[in-house]
């Protein structure tokens, strides 16, 4: 052949071809299945638990944007302050107000509960501590 254009080129090449397996091959294939299988179920039980340390974590970063956009959007925010609880029992009142300022923070009848307070609240010391005391006999005014 005078045109090298025409030659015939041959190269060695792999490519992939279906073949079937023998026993053993298929034997051997069949541990390296079960054993992926149980690897892959380690590995999703791990995600699942890894989810659910990252959506707590997500949740607690959500109710913190909620908190401080609601501080935004009101321009206040909550703090603790020192104050002085009141029951105005003559009054059926009950009243909350800032050490600070003085300003009432709460202002509301008493509760049927609280009322009942009074019943049990000795009205004065010194006679909540008379009463207290009992005498061992009419000649001896001792105390136990």
């Amino acid at each position: 052949m005078d045109n090298p254009e025409q030659e015939i080129v041959e190269t060695e090449v792999k490519r992939f071809v279906v073949v079937p397996l023998s026993t053993e091959e298929t034997a051997a294939l069949g541990e390296k299945l079960a054993e992926t299988e149980i690897r892959l179920a380690a590995k999703r039980a791990e995600k699942k638990r890894e989810d659910g340390v990252f959506n707590k974590a997500i949740k607690d970063l959500e109710g913190e944007v909620a908190g401080y956009a609601k501080n935004v959007m009101d321009g206040t925010t909550e703090v603790e302050v020192d104050c002085i609880q009141k029951k105005d029992y003559p009054h059926n009142r009950f009243t909350v107000a800032r050490v600070d300022t003085g300003g009432v923070i709460e202002d509301r009848a008493l509760t049927p509960a609280e009322m009942q307070d009074d019943l049990f609240a000795p009205q004065d010391a010194e006679q909540a501590n008379k009463d207290s005391v009992i005498p061992l006999n009419q000649e001896d005014q001792s105390t136990i």
